[in-house]
């Protein structure tokens, strides 16, 4: 396992940055986006079950088919570490990587920012838990999904969620939980903090990591904190108001997940950077993170290292963006979903909330210059790409 940075906000977080920007989009394994970029660790080919080398094939975001991606198919795939049960569910569907004329706009912030290659989701689970890890650090201990949708605390009456522990013992309870979040930390300390999202109407509102959070939910932030639907960010952003932390996630369309039957989710990204980078006050002091919720159970070669019966989870990417980020670098750091909430701990002075963001490492002295000068903003092409809140379409097939 490669050595963990240390975690200091290398003297110029808190002096530099003022906003931290969380976008979250869906179910892509590093491999599968990052196939082909030079310098980072990616692989053009992988091994099924039986031993064989499967070349991985080009695939559209909007390939109508969707792969098996829960806990039991993350044990699977991984297989002891041999790497070699991306087959499990759908024959060599999983090796696969998304064409490059669709991924050009996340290989182009890359290549002008930070891109890191040894990024693993924090669980080895699909997207509720993946979501939860992203504002927690946690889940509760919960174990793929619950069994109707809304996921959270306005589920339906009998609506369950099987929780875990390392004995592999589970049971049955409703998905609304108290636990802290990143959010009740920052409410504390009287720091603000935005969750935008899709509505309920919306197919993304699924992945509204608040819904199962009882003390957001039933309280008073879930009117004034999250905000739906999604498309509101772009406004807000125009209007020069970013709070000091913001999530965003996606709706279905523009999310990357696989059976979306959309190629949209880049411009989507591309057009709240270029909110961001169009406002030169909000450009020179805001950090953007950039990630997929977990591997999509799609094909990666890197075995994610052991720390907990629940992680880590499958290698995803991470690309960041700021003035400050360093040009063009790679890192080949290990770092996880609690690498961002521990730097996020760290320039605001907020305690950690697990183990898991108390022993990761902050980014800021690996992916961040603070001793150069904010540098100029240069915006992405979307083309004829406009956000829409569209109407609920049913939810993924495996979520």
């Amino acid at each position: 396992m490669r050595q963990l940075l240390a975690g200091p906000d290398g003297g110029g977080a808190v002096r530099h940055i003022q906003h931290v920007v969380i976008v979250i989009q869906e179910n892509r394994a590093f491999d599968t986006i990052f196939y082909g970029f030079k310098g980072a660790n990616y692989a053009t080919q992988g091994l099924n079950s039986r031993g064989q080398e499967i070349a991985l094939q080009p695939v559209s975001f909007a390939a109508n088919y969707d792969l098996c991606h829960a806990y039991g198919d993350a044990t699977a795939d991984i297989d002891n570490g041999k790497m070699d049960g991306f087959d499990h569910c759908f024959p060599n569907l999983a090796y696969a990587y998304v064409q490059p004329s669709e991924t050009a706009l996340y290989f182009k912030m890359a290549k002008q920012y930070v891109l890191a290659d040894d990024f693993f989701s924090s669980q080895l689970d699909g997207s509720y838990v993946g979501h939860q890890y992203l504002i927690a650090a946690q889940a509760g201990s919960a174990v793929d999904y619950p069994t109707t949708t809304p996921w959270g605390c306005d589920s339906p009456t009998g609506t369950t969620i099987q929780v875990g522990d390392p004995h592999g013992q589970t049971k049955a309870v409703f998905p609304c939980f108290r636990y802290t979040t990143l959010a009740n930390e920052l409410d504390a300390k009287k720091k603000t903090w935005k969750y935008y999202a899709p509505s309920t109407a919306q197919t993304g509102y699924i992945w509204s990591a608040f819904d199962p959070i009882k003390s957001i939910r039933e309280g008073s932030d879930w009117s004034s904190n999250v905000i739906s639907p999604q498309c509101q960010v772009l406004t807000d952003i125009a209007a020069g108001t970013l709070a000091d932390v913001t999530w965003i996630a996606p709706d279905f369309p523009d999310s990357d997940h696989p059976d979306s039957l959309s190629t949209t989710g880049p411009q989507w990204v591309a057009s709240i950077v270029n909110a961001i980078g169009k406002n030169k006050t909000l450009w020179d002091s805001t950090a953007i993170f950039v990630t997929w919720d977990d591997w999509g159970g799609y094909y990666d070669h890197v075995v994610p290292p052991s720390v907990d019966w629940d992680g880590l989870g499958i290698r995803v990417p991470l690309i960041v963006l700021s003035p400050y980020a360093k040009q063009g670098y790679i890192t080949h750091a290990q770092y996880d979903f609690a690498s961002i909430l521990k730097s996020i701990e760290g320039w605001q002075g907020l305690p950690a909330m697990t183990a898991r963001d108390k022993a990761a490492s902050a980014v800021w002295s690996d992916m961040f210059d603070f001793t150069q000068s904010p540098r100029a903003f240069s915006a992405y092409k979307t083309g004829s790409y406009s956000c829409k809140a569209e109407d609920s379409i049913g939810a993924p097939d495996n979520d």
